[in-house]
């Protein structure tokens, strides 16, 4: 089954290797500013960068689920098929990273370690400059995942039985999650709205798409009363669609007057194409609140492999 993809899979990776390039061109280079804040001085003006898409890396032998587990999980055929089935990529780590660690090795012991309060504080500076967001240290949490945090906010805020509403497509494990922690999975599939039209991308979507929709007012808004936790995955993963700051502040507002908290997925929050902005679910949720509807609760859980708490 998977090799008689094989063509289609070369076809998308042609036709998305010229956006593809500039996009991840855009985020590694943000990415590896965050970590440069936080391990390094500034790189003095002028120093050259190279994201290294040229030449990629030879993961080959080295255990990947991407490549070795390919075969074991989809068959023979899958060996020579292109790998698009894992968010994992094929490109050489940055200089800064390999260095930090090729430096921590070189110590003599390995123990238990905490993060460093100028982690924290580069990931503030980084929320406020990327996506106008004040958040303060103490309301970040390091965690190992966002799956296993949601699973922690899904025990925090519900009870085994309680319905936690989920909008689909929607990544599986997450989905897993709920169910396997004893709660009833509900599943609200995201419908096909307005033309995003020929002048443009707008809410993720590429010029001339269609764009997912939440229909808040008619069968969302229904379905919300009877709920005890939503998930949000924004931007949406696998569609790619950014929900504009009306569309959150609406969910908040929503949200609040039900009395349902929101677990926002927000892994890839720097990863947004067409130049919609990422809007953070709290500071939705905020001006929600600002504007006399009430609180809604809510967490974010960053790719940073982190948990922001907000109230």
């Amino acid at each position: 089954m998977i090799g008689s993809f094989r063509g289609d899979f070369v076809a998308a990776g042609t036709a998305l290797s010229q956006l593809g390039r500039r996009c991840l061109t855009r985020a590694y280079r943000r990415l590896r500013t965050l970590f440069r804040l936080a391990i390094q001085p500034p790189t003095p003006a002028g120093t050259a960068f190279d994201a290294g898409f040229d030449g990629g890396s030879d993961r080959s032998s080295l255990w990947t689920v991407k490549h070795d587990l390919a075969a074991a999980m989809h068959g023979e055929a899958a060996k020579d098929a292109l790998k698009l089935w894992l968010a994992d990529m094929d490109l050489p780590c940055c200089d800064a990273i390999r260095s930090a660690i090729e430096a921590r090795a070189r110590r003599d012991t390995f123990g238990y370690t905490f993060q460093p309060p100028e982690m924290w504080q580069a990931v503030v500076r980084w929320l406020s400059e990327e996506h106008a967001w004040s958040v303060q240290p103490e309301s970040l949490v390091f965690a190992p995942s966002c799956v296993t945090s949601f699973a922690t906010a899904t025990r925090a805020f519900t009870a085994p039985g309680d319905r936690v509403l989920v909008m689909t497509p929607l990544y599986g494990p997450v989905q897993h999650a709920v169910t396997g922690l004893g709660r009833e999975l509900v599943r609200f599939p995201l419908r096909e709205g307005a033309d995003s039209g020929s002048g443009g991308g707008t809410g993720g979507a590429a010029a001339g798409t269609r764009e997912l929709q939440m229909d808040l007012e008619s069968r969302l808004g229904l379905l919300l009363p009877t709920v005890r936790l939503v998930l949000l995955c924004s931007p949406h993963n696998p569609s790619g669609r950014v929900w504009r700051t009306p569309e959150l502040v609406a969910l908040a507002a929503a949200c609040a007057r039900h009395g349902v908290p929101v677990v926002e997925d927000a892994i890839w929050a720097d990863w947004c194409l067409w130049g919609e902005p990422f809007v953070p679910f709290a500071v939705a949720a905020a001006e929600a609140e600002a504007s006399g509807f009430g609180v809604c609760r809510s967490v974010t859980l960053g790719a940073r492999n982190l948990r922001t708490l907000a109230s």
